[in-house]
């Protein structure tokens, strides 16, 4: 079974002046990344990644290279007034060449941008099939109709300011998804998107983790309610499973549909190789990661969650790497100075955590985090006077909006001490409050020193022993034709060739030829890439090579050139024929010419 076809989607430019409708174009970025990350052939490169590339000057080729992709689609979008117009164009990037294979502009009513996202998406869909190997599509589905297309614009904008992943913009976000709520109520998105909101305010502790997970459980279940199924939805119910609930079973499953909906989800493969280490099985743990950087290669959140995975491996100097990446993207992440600090100390680096986290370029860190680190650290170094100074004032901020993250930090130090009645008092009251972290407290390696501890090995029995919980495999292959099958269509197909050349038609694709010889196409497309060993442009171009070669020699041909002979045979281009003749015969249309003369 052939690999997926790795592709990346560039940001649409937007042509309007400013960016007031940026939104828009970022927007129409995402839903074709959406659409093609449920083809099951495809892998799509995450948003955060290529939105990184915004603007960017290089080239086809180097930002290929950079994404480990072999086609990328770019794009542009106008509005004026009610008229949407958009352009794309779909490149494929082969060692030091790149080549348009298709180009399109629609020019039509706003309202009808979901037809335009459904025809960009197939039609893409169509050529990278064309031009690489089989994979089924669906053909004929329901498009889908904007209802109310001010909702839907207030649904783009808390898009775009959702995904800047800040307490300001994500406050912003929730305007505009309720916005789009009161215009349209049955617009299950925003509901995912307020879902995505509050799950990002509660996880970051910018307020009360219980509140927030409540309210987004409270509006993915509104989603539901509207018999919206997404892999966005049941990614949100995934995390609600996980960070709230500990139901490392339940969460799966949630993830487990996220990822057959669309095998491109890097976040949810992100939380699944996490649930894949936490019960132990560290290998797929590392398989799902290294697939969601493959997806997000710019990610720091990506880079972090591959330095926990390490950390809690007890392979710290993976953890250090991974953790300096994710640093270099986004120097202030909290999470990952704080896991790339403890893998230091378990490293006996306890002078240089102690220098990092004193220096003033770390002055913008919480001080829930700041003191909580430096209170390990001298509990490595044994300063007891240093250590009870930092712990001193975890202990005043129990009372202030920190709370979670200074309970946190007290059940470690207690642990790293040996203190075990006292981390578990700590502990038993993360329970209480419902802690998202505490999973991963239970799992740290800084609490060897009280792993024998009678309540908190039953912590670990009750939260962290599950049952059916298997390896995520690609979808089933569909029944394969039976041999009798197979040999009547390939003598159809070879005989409708031989008796109608539809390889003259330069406009020929696989969709039209399926049509003709009526076989649907995806088992047209599996039969010639499984049974001749080519996709549809070598099959098709072989035969033009072929009938190129016997009019070239015929003498009622003498009158035209080379080029005129290579249009007749379907050829629309003289780079094209020359690339593809070269590939076929290994020599230039020339050099053959003058071989058999």
């Amino acid at each position: 079974m052939k690999s997926p076809i790795h592709i990346a989607i560039l940001p649409f430019r937007n042509l309007d002046r400013g960016e007031e409708l940026g939104y828009f174009s970022d927007g129409l970025t995402e839903g074709v990344i959406n659409k093609l990350s449920l083809i099951d052939g495809l892998r799509v490169t995450a948003r955060a990644s290529v939105f990184q590339l915004k603007n960017s000057e290089a080239s086809m080729i180097e930002i290929g290279r950079s994404l480990n992709v072999i086609a990328i689609v770019k794009g542009a979008v106008q509005i004026a007034g009610d008229q949407l117009t958009i352009s794309a164009q779909l490149i494929t990037i082969n060692s030091d060449l790149e080549e348009v294979i298709w180009w399109k502009r629609w020019e039509k009513n706003i309202k009808d941008v979901f037809i335009i996202l459904d025809q960009l998406s197939n039609e893409v869909a169509e050529k990278l099939r064309e031009h690489f190997w089989h994979f089924d599509l669906e053909h004929e589905k329901d498009i889908a109709e904007v209802n109310n297309i001010e909702a839907y614009q207030y649904y783009l904008k808390g898009n775009h300011y959702y995904l800047k992943w800040n307490f300001e913009d994500v406050k912003k976000a929730i305007r505009h998804y309720e916005q789009a709520i009161s215009l349209d109520q049955y617009l299950a998105e925003a509901y995912v998107g307020l879902s995505n909101c509050y799950a990002y305010l509660g996880g970051t502790g910018y307020i009360i983790s219980e509140e927030a997970l409540n309210k987004a459980q409270h509006f993915a279940q509104q989603a539901k309610a509207l018999n919206y199924e997404s892999p966005e939805l049941y990614f949100a119910l995934g995390g609600k499973y996980f960070w709230q609930n500990w139901d490392l079973q339940s969460s799966f499953e949630q993830l487990n549909k996220a990822i057959e909906l669309n095998p491109s989800y890097a976040d949810a493969h992100s939380i699944t190789a996490l649930i894949y280490m936490l019960i132990g099985k560290s290998s797929l743990a590392k398989k799902h990661i290294n697939i969601a950087l493959r997806l997000d290669p710019y990610s720091a959140n990506k880079l972090f969650i591959k330095s926990w995975i390490h950390y809690l491996h007890e392979d710290y100097d993976n953890s250090i790497h991974f953790g300096n990446r994710a640093l270099e993207k986004e120097p202030m992440m909290v999470p990952a100075l704080f896991i790339k600090a403890c893998a230091m100390l378990l490293k006996g680096q306890v002078e240089e955590v102690i220098t990092l986290f004193e220096q003033k370029t770390i002055d913008k860190l919480d001080k829930s985090t700041l003191h909580g680190t430096l209170a390990l650290a001298y509990s490595f170094k044994g300063n007891e006077t240093q250590k009870q100074l930092h712990i001193q004032y975890l202990e005043e901020e129990l009372e202030k909006t920190s709370i979670e993250r200074t309970l946190a930090f007290l059940f470690l130090i207690n642990a790293v001490n040996g203190h075990d009645v006292e981390a578990v008092k700590w502990l038993k009251r993360a329970f209480e409050i419902k802690l998202p972290l505490l999973l991963f407290l239970i799992s740290d390696p800084l609490i060897k020193n009280i792993e024998q501890n009678t309540d908190l090995r039953a912590f670990k029995q009750k939260l962290l022993q599950v049952q059916g919980i298997k390896r995520i495999l690609p979808k089933e292959v569909k029944n394969m034709p039976d041999d009798g099958w197979i040999e009547e269509n390939k003598r159809k197909l070879l005989k409708f060739f031989e008796q109608k050349t539809p390889y003259y038609d330069s406009t020929l694709t696989l969709k039209s030829l399926a049509d003709q010889v009526d076989i649907h196409s995806n088992q047209l497309s599996w039969l010639i890439n499984n049974q001749f060993g080519k996709n549809f442009n070598e099959f098709i171009n072989h035969y033009r090579v072929e009938a190129f070669k016997r009019k070239v020699v015929d003498p009622e041909n003498a009158h035209l050139t080379i080029l005129g002979l290579a249009f007749e045979c379907g050829f629309n281009s003289k780079s094209s024929f020359n690339t593809i003749f070269k590939r076929e015969m290994g020599m230039t249309p020339r050099a053959y010419l003058k071989q058999i003369n």
